[in-house]
């Protein structure tokens, strides 16, 4: 067997049955799709049981998270190569083919992930706008720009995933970047440059949407990676990076957080602005201001401040 395809799910049976169908729309049709049911409490089973297709396996475990679900379907794969795609995301028909061309142009490549688009819940579709085309022994560009892949055009080599100890369940979040990471200090990775996938946004519980969880996350993921970040890419990238904490913790409320973040953004000889600095002096979350301009923004903090 080529591909293991692994879909986490947690009361997803409404999207569920568009995913597992885009994979199995594929013109590349060696592989197994494992469907990880992370204790859902909906239909979720009989929608998987509904699909009658041999190479589909059901997986259940007691709640854990998307991420220890993820894992689960790597222990239980049997491919050489495991793809992963959200539940409620889908792809294009030529995912799996076109991630098999770029496994076999190189024996080194041990990861390989495309393009794709969004879906918003309005039906807008639009280009992803993170940064992405790194290809080969990238680790300390991926480090640089702070991202590499989501996890729905992500694939990698089974054994390779396992080496690098599979995603890091006591992430709260930024998982998908941890993983990116660690595959691409261990191996070299290609970046196919076609849209494959579709990820469907303001549809569900996406964690993204959850601004504790992602500021914790991202915070969490720097430190780990600090050291990794100084000795590649120095302190002005570092600062870089614990500015984006420093805005994720004003999002999310957090003013003991994002006064942390500063001082460490401030440490690597970072600067903060003067509006983000009363903004956090003040607790105050960026969606307060993020539409205003000029004196119209300090005099409603000045408002807020009294």
């Amino acid at each position: 067997m080529i591909f293991s395809v692994v879909i986490p799910a947690y009361n997803r049976s409404k999207v569920l049955e568009r995913a597992v169908n885009s994979v199995l729309h594929q013109t590349f049709q060696d592989f197994e799709i494992i469907v990880v049911d992370d204790g859902s409490t909906d239909n979720t089973k009989d929608v998987v049981e509904s699909i009658k297709d041999s190479r589909i396996k059901y997986v259940w475990q007691s709640n854990q998270g998307a991420t220890a679900a993820r894992n689960t379907g790597v222990k239980n794969a049997e491919g050489k190569y495991v793809s992963f795609l959200d539940s409620d995301d889908a792809w294009y028909d030529q995912m799996l083919e076109k991630q098999l061309q770029s496994y076999n142009e190189d024996a080194e490549i041990g990861c390989v992930y495309s393009d794709l688009e969004v879906m918003e819940h309005n039906g807008k579709c639009h280009p992803f706008s993170k940064p992405m085309g790194q290809n080969g022994n990238s680790y300390k560009d991926i480090l640089s720009q702070g991202y590499m892949a989501p996890t729905s055009v992500l694939s990698a080599k089974r054994d390779v995933l396992i080496a690098v100890g599979m995603f890091d369940e006591d992430l709260p979040a930024s998982q998908d970047d941890d993983i990116c990471f660690k595959l691409a200090k261990h191996t070299k990775v290609r970046y196919i440059p076609d849209v494959l996938a579709k990820m469907y946004v303001g549809q569900s519980n996406r964690i993204s949407i959850n601004f504790d969880k992602v500021a914790r996350g991202w915070w969490m993921l720097w430190n780990k990676y600090e050291n990794d970040v100084l000795s590649n890419c120095g302190e002005k990238i570092m600062a870089k990076h614990y500015m984006e904490c420093l805005h994720h913790f004003v999002l999310s409320g957090d003013r003991k957080m994002a006064f942390e973040a500063r001082r460490k953004c401030e440490g690597y000889g970072g600067t903060i602005g003067t509006l983000s600095s009363l903004c956090i002096s003040l607790g105050l979350s960026n969606t307060y201001f993020r539409d205003l301009k000029g004196g119209r923004v300090l005099r409603k903090l000045l408002k807020w401040s009294m």
